[in-house]
């Protein structure tokens, strides 16, 4: 007979936005553990299982007094109850600033905390995280380093990440890059299904995330060849001025808003290639969904990216902000039948080497099993 699974708390402040099914997805790969989200409230997006989410604010007067006390006073003694009442063996926690907000309910707790930095928290400079002027950024810099003191992991999903956290003076002996990858089987090209003249841009509606730049390259591919549309599937506050942009230029183009996962892999299957060249990521999910669905990309070069595709893959990159670039890289895919077939077959094998969610996720327990095995021992030895 097989034992029961150990029980994991995953924190998130946010439960689930939209763009985070990366945690849904490693957390439902897990096998020998037992996941518990916890968190300050909804986030309209990824759907949980009921039954094993907790949440400070369920949207009534008392609950969202109940967030205020948490975040501005760390109190929050229903949490650490309910944690308590499951006595789970870790505590996993995404995001460095939502670590922060939940230090004050670790020190409650007789458990290893795992932190997962996935980019912004990590790759941005103290300077812009003031400038944000948010309550959770200045928690996070006065608190950061007692997380760094507190935790016992910190897990950066790429290197790009790890190299940002160590400029902040985290200690390379707690950091462990690790990727977490996607399914396989859920992310898989139908053959069958025949590819149209489209360029996909799948991302929040961020400035940074780059869309402006493909309607502009988009815009000019038109011009000679009218039968190519862009469709952009995401949400976000750049969209207005994104719209605006896309009709100014008169760019065939096409707003989907937020779409589910089952929409995107269907377009990711049709779509002739994907396009977002992003100033700034961690380790981007995109990617590695195109790489797996054999769909080449047009990609700005920053370090993520780079460090995603590989020396093999380094075609699909061009230099940051360089419409040109991505303009004549986007018609080379759309003309050179040649180089698109290669691109899509080294998307695939590379993504089935060094983004398989199954072998990451089993990389991923081991690492907890060697924290809780720690903290057994240090509980012994006291």
């Amino acid at each position: 007979m097989l034992s029961a699974r150990k029980r994991i708390i995953i924190y998130r402040d946010l439960l689930l936005p939209p763009s985070e099914t990366f945690i849904k997805y490693q957390t439902g790969a897990l096998k020998k553990y037992e996941p518990f989200f916890f968190g300050s409230r909804v986030q309209q997006g990824i759907k949980l299982d009921r039954q094993k989410t907790f949440l400070l604010n369920n949207g009534t007067m008392a609950g969202r007094f109940r967030e205020a006390l948490y975040k501005l006073f760390g109190y929050a003694p229903s949490m650490v109850q309910e944690i308590q009442k499951l006595t789970p063996c870790l505590s996993h926690v995404h995001m460095g600033k939502d670590a922060t907000l939940y230090l004050p309910v670790h020190h409650k707790l007789n458990i290893p905390l795992a932190v997962t930095f996935h980019g912004t928290d990590a790759t941005t400079t103290d300077e812009w995280k003031k400038e944000q002027n948010r309550i959770t950024y200045k928690i996070y810099l006065r608190k950061r380093t007692d997380l760094i003191r507190s935790a016992d992991l910190f897990i950066a999903v790429s290197r790009s990440v790890h190299q940002g956290l160590l400029r902040q003076g985290y200690p390379e002996e707690k950091i462990f890059v690790h990727y977490i990858g996607i399914d396989l089987n859920m992310f898989s090209p139908d053959s069958a299904v025949e590819r149209e003249p489209t360029v996909l841009f799948v991302s929040r509606l961020e400035e940074f995330k780059g869309c402006q730049y493909v309607i502009e390259a988009v815009s000019a591919l038109q011009k000679k060849n009218p039968e190519i549309q862009l469709v952009v599937i995401g949400d976000g506050p750049y969209r207005s001025s994104l719209e605006e942009q896309a009709a100014a230029q008169q760019t065939n183009c096409r707003f989907l808003g937020m779409q589910p996962h089952t929409t995107v892999r269907e377009w990711m299957n049709k779509a002739r290639v994907l396009s977002v060249p992003s100033e700034r990521e961690g380790m981007p999910t995109f990617v590695q969904e195109a790489m797996a669905m054999g769909l080449p990309m047009a990609l700005f070069s920053i370090p993520a990216t780079r460090e995603a595709l590989g020396e093999e893959l380094k075609e699909c990159l061009v230099e940051e902000k360089n419409v040109q670039q991505l303009t004549e890289l986007l018609s080379a895919f759309f003309q050179h039948t040649a180089l698109w077939e290669k691109i899509s077959a080294l998307g695939r094998e590379r993504v089935q080497h060094r983004f398989n969610l199954e072998k990451q996720t089993a990389l991923l327990e081991e690492k907890y099993a060697l924290l809780i095995s720690k903290a057994a021992g240090r509980k012994v030895s006291i």
